[in-house]
């Protein structure tokens, strides 16, 4: 069987109202190559299974797996070992991808073969579709190499190399920030390349995570940049502490004090918090 070229994965839990969109946004790609659109749906007690199911048999690209309910890191492990696609591509059940997204950034890795993991800009949108904000990320790029340890801006659109990720896996015992975690868990295997196109519509959702359950999210990403802080021993032999810093009740970011200093690039504190709060 030819293998397909690119793998867009899709976890999906209770997403009945927005998982059409998300994949007519996936089967409707410009994208002449092949590639497959895999689902887990991670024991959805709403319509989920039956949306997915009529899109299936629409398109030959979709292949659905079901599992009881474990949660989006387990849901997302799988999906890691099921693709056979040597791209992959994270796409959120809720979110939308922009019909060229794949034949742009597929284009990319042939023209870089040393780049391994490519995200783009993104806007945000609201329950309807409506744009709330575009997210450009030109100028934060420029600090990423200060900031990675700091905020998890790298969001949408996510694409990696299959062969970089190795073992690599989801931690499924973290309830939020799992993403963040994947990232700096690989951070210091990736050459990374910054897209400046909009190519993923990012829906804001008020039931998540990031909204019901702010302070656990904020305490668990104070602790998830500690350890790979220590991990990849960031300041040696040095004590140092993490300090969430609150913007708005759900933008956080996180600054390191090192003998009471703070070590944040006082240029890309600036530009991070120009990004969190407006976009740009």
């Amino acid at each position: 069987m030819y293998e397909p070229k690119a793998t867009i994965m899709i976890p999906a839990y209770n997403v009945q109202d927005f998982i059409g969109e998300s994949l007519k946004s996936a089967i409707n790609q410009t994208f002449k190559g092949n590639y497959e659109i895999l689902v887990v749906n991670d024991g959805s007690v709403d319509d989920t299974q039956g949306k997915i199911e009529w899109y299936k048999n629409k398109s030959e690209k979709i292949k659905l797996i079901n599992q009881d309910n474990q949660g989006t890191s387990v849901a997302r492990n799988k999906l890691l070992d099921e693709a056979r696609g040597e791209i992959l591509f994270g796409l959120d059940a809720d979110d939308v991808l922009s019909l060229d997204a794949l034949d742009k950034i597929i284009f990319l890795y042939n023209k870089f073969p040393f780049v391994n993991h490519i995200y783009t800009d993104q806007k945000e949108i609201d329950e309807q579709g409506r744009e709330i904000v575009v997210r450009r990320r030109g100028k934060i790029h420029q600090f990423s190499k200060d900031l990675n340890y700091n905020c998890h801006f790298q969001g949408h659109l996510k694409s990696f190399r299959k062969n970089i990720i190795g073992d690599t896996c989801f931690n499924e015992i973290i309830k939020s920030a799992v993403d963040w975690d994947f990232f700096l868990n690989l951070y210091l295997k990736l050459n990374i390349l910054h897209f400046p196109e909009v190519l993923y519509s990012y829906r804001m959702n008020e039931q998540g995570i990031s909204f019901t359950k702010r302070e656990q999210v904020r305490a668990n990403s104070k602790s998830l940049v500690e350890k790979y802080l220590k991990k990849h021993n960031v300041y040696e032999d040095r004590d140092f502490e993490v300090v969430p810093v609150k913007l708005k009740d759900c933008l956080t970011y996180y600054d390191h004090f090192v003998g009471g200093e703070s070590t944040m690039n006082p240029k890309a504190r600036i530009v991070l918090e120009e990004y969190l709060l407006n976009g740009s």
